[in-house]
């Protein structure tokens, strides 16, 4: 899983393998959330 270190926080791209909808991980400390890219895909075409 690809990730990405940025000021104390974990980004990790799922793989397109995974049985789930793609998505982030966002990883700091203990603290994890799930972000799934259809949501952002979404918001980005809403702004215009």
């Amino acid at each position: 899983m690809p990730t990405i270190f940025n000021q104390g926080y974990k980004f990790r791209f799922a793989s397109p393998d995974v049985k789930e909808p793609r998505h982030i991980l966002m990883l700091h400390g203990g603290t994890v959330a799930q972000i799934s890219i259809i949501l952002i895909s979404a918001f980005a075409a809403s702004q215009g």
